[in-house]
């Protein structure tokens, strides 16, 4: 990584905004954040929006090296390289993301971002005026400046006009108070993942990988929620579990790999419940759930002789694809067959702990840390045993974060990373965290909530500004919160949520059809109202399988389209093929709908004798359920009840 990218990346961890801060030089506050650019050049065509961003990025670069004279020759001040790195981070970025949505040749160029029809030269009349306004993101102050250094008179005449007319409207608009900025919440997260010790490359690659899910799955309204991973919160296991014949049971958070004589291995999800003689692990599985038992002694007991229903590789298949833009590319599937085969699941210890996950963040943090000759960016395996998933709390005050890693300690604005172990005692799961000399025990509730007592006290850092090595100077601070019983994050917003809505009147039909009314059939929330409201739901006119072939993306034995999707999106296949596949999912999406808050929604009149797909998720007890049914339109109102038994096993 250069140096100019690195202090990009540093500057991510500490106060983002550089409105209000002293800085040298001191014009460098006035610069506008990468938000406030991409904002300002929105255009109704993505290519035309994108190429617009990428020449107002390009343009901001040319300004700060203008102004800095000889500097930019012999070496920029810390502050002009920060906003430099920033802004050629974000360019690098949205160039990816515009490529990989529209492939292939545009314009005179091999692919979109290599058009660059907005990169004048700085004595151009046109730099910051046609095209790409920078009055819309600089202050007129500093494009005087700007002007004045690079000789080009008429250009800042032409400006100061622009800035008239824009200081007009704004005069004539009400002030409102837009709070903070999705980038500001961003940056937010960021700044407190590091600071509670966690990985400062992870904690950053984390937070521009989700901008980028955002970025792409804008283009679809309500695929952003579909693609959302399970909410996954209380008991859950980790380590590898070695039988005979080939047996296997590797678990993670939210799903075990099983393994079983020649069936290729698949991911399975998987529920806990504590029972008396320790936590039970059921694991969805054909032809019958597979149940296990976690004992006080950290062993697996299972049933015995099992059957599991699985892939095995019979043969392969070759061909090649041909792209738009003329790449021709060779591809060889796996041809697939379903087998049962028999494995003994008797008592089973652990071989070793969890390998770190496959996300995207996860994999750059090993690059670094190999590049950078140092594991401190590295990801960490999982201890074996049990562990916990979710985050509990609020950081308004005690705030819990379960990773694979460690537990994230917070009492308000300070977090600190802490090992911690999940014990079965005496009849209950008792989660113990160390935390020096004030260590924090925790009860595990049959209504999943965790309850202690007592205060504790959490003693973290605080990122400050960035050192002149290029890294992060942290200071102590402490805090000190009461215990007492901890919610998961967002129960008692979704409770609210589900209460507010219970008594709204259910939508109805309009049109004569053929279309289908999407009605709800999970058990209803504890806390009343129905478990699919305001899901997000798309109905397409091809399914899911087809759209993964459309987009070249291969699809894992035994593994299911929207679980290829989300693993795509989520993890290490990359933003590339995420975003192939959301472009082609674009192309065939005929509906966007959205349930109310009686969990009903209606599409819009169809072919009759057509199939559609509806693809849609929702949250029910815990656990995210997905759907991805075919519906064959019929004349009139159909009606399609969603519930556990016809969604995605």
């Amino acid at each position: 990584m250069s140096r100019t990218l690195a202090v990009a990346a540093v500057s991510l961890l500490v106060a983002a905004p550089l409105a209000g801060q002293a800085t040298n030089p001191p014009y460098i506050a006035q610069f506008p954040t990468v938000d406030k650019v991409v904002k300002a050049m929105e255009m109704p065509d993505p290519r035309e929006s994108a190429l617009r961003k990428l020449g107002a990025l390009w343009q901001l670069q040319q300004v700060i090296k203008q102004l800095s004279g000889s500097r930019e020759f012999r070496g920029l001040l810390p502050d002009e390289a920060r906003v430099l790195g920033e802004y050629q981070v974000a360019e690098y970025y949205i160039g990816q993301a515009i490529d990989s949505a529209f492939p292939g040749p545009y314009g005179n160029a091999g692919k979109v971002s290599l058009n660059t029809p907005y990169r004048y030269m700085r004595t151009d009349v046109r730099f910051g005026i046609e095209g790409v306004e920078l009055v819309k993101v600089l202050p007129v102050s500093v494009l005087e400046l700007f002007y004045q250094s690079a000789g080009n008179d008429k250009a800042r005449r032409l400006a100061q006009a622009r800035a008239d007319s824009v200081a007009t409207a704004k005069a004539e608009a009400l002030p409102v108070d837009p709070g903070p900025t999705k980038l500001q919440q961003e940056q937010a997260a960021i700044r407190r993942c590091a600071e509670s010790g966690r990985s400062e490359m992870q904690c950053m690659m984390e937070g521009i990988g989700k901008s980028f899910m955002d970025m792409t799955t804008s283009a679809i309204p309500g695929l952003g929620d579909l693609l959302k991973k399970n909410p996954i919160h209380g008991i859950r296991v980790a380590g590898v579990y070695p039988g005979t014949s080939k047996l296997s049971f590797t678990f993670f958070t939210d799903y075990v790999t099983v393994g079983c004589a020649d069936l290729e291995k698949s991911d399975k999800p998987y529920a806990t419940a504590i029972v008396p003689e320790g936590v039970r692990i059921t694991i969805s599985s054909e032809p019958l759930p597979i149940v296990l038992t976690m004992r006080a002694d950290g062993r697996l007991a299972g049933p015995g002789p099992t059957d599991i229903t699985g892939q095995v590789v019979v043969g392969w298949e070759q061909w090649t694809r041909t792209w738009s833009d003329g790449r021709v590319e060779p591809y060889t599937k796996p041809v697939y067959k379903t087998f049962t085969r028999r494995c003994n699941i008797g008592s089973l210890a652990a071989s070793g702990p969890s390998p770190a996950e496959g996300t995207a963040s996860n994999a750059i943090a090993s690059v670094m840390s190999v590049v950078g000759g140092s594991d401190q960016n590295a990801p960490k395996p999982t201890p074996a045993g049990l562990r916990m998933g979710g985050e509990y709390g609020t950081q308004a005050a005690l705030d819990i974060e379960f990773r694979p890693e460690g537990a994230v300690l917070g009492c308000g604005p300070v977090a600190v990373l802490k090992p911690y172990t999940v014990a079965f005692q005496g009849g209950r799961v008792v989660v113990n965290i160390a935390n020096g000399a004030s260590p924090l025990a925790l009860a595990v509730g049959a209504d999943g909530k965790l309850s202690g007592s007592g205060t504790v006290r959490v003693d973290g850092r605080q990122a400050t500004r960035a050192s002149g090595g290029g890294g992060i100077n942290y200071v102590p601070r402490s805090a000190t919160c009461p215990v007492g019983v901890i919610a998961p994050a967002g129960a008692e917003q979704g409770a609210a949520a589900a209460r507010g809505s219970s008594g709204a009147p259910p939508a109805a039909p309009t049109g004569n059809g053929p279309a289908f009314q999407i009605v709800g059939g999970l058990p209803a929330p504890a806390s009343g109202g129905t478990a699919l409201a305001g899901a997000a739901l798309l109905l397409m006119d091809v399914s899911l399988d087809n759209v993964l072939r459309e987009a070249g993306v291969a699809a894992p034995a035994g593994t299911s389209a929207p679980r290829i999707l989300e693993q795509t999106c989520n993890g290490m296949a990359g933003q590339a093929s995420c975003a192939k596949i959301v472009q082609a999912m674009g192309k065939h999406t005929i509906a966007q709908i959205k349930a109310d808050a009686n969990g009903v929604a209606n599409t819009p009149d169809l072919t009759a004798g057509k199939t559609y797909y509806l693809f849609g998720s929702a949250v029910s007890q815990g656990r995210k359920v997905t759907w991805h049914l075919p519906l064959k339109a019929a004349a009139g109102w159909t009606k399609v009840v969603l519930t556990g038994s016809n969604a995605v096993p």
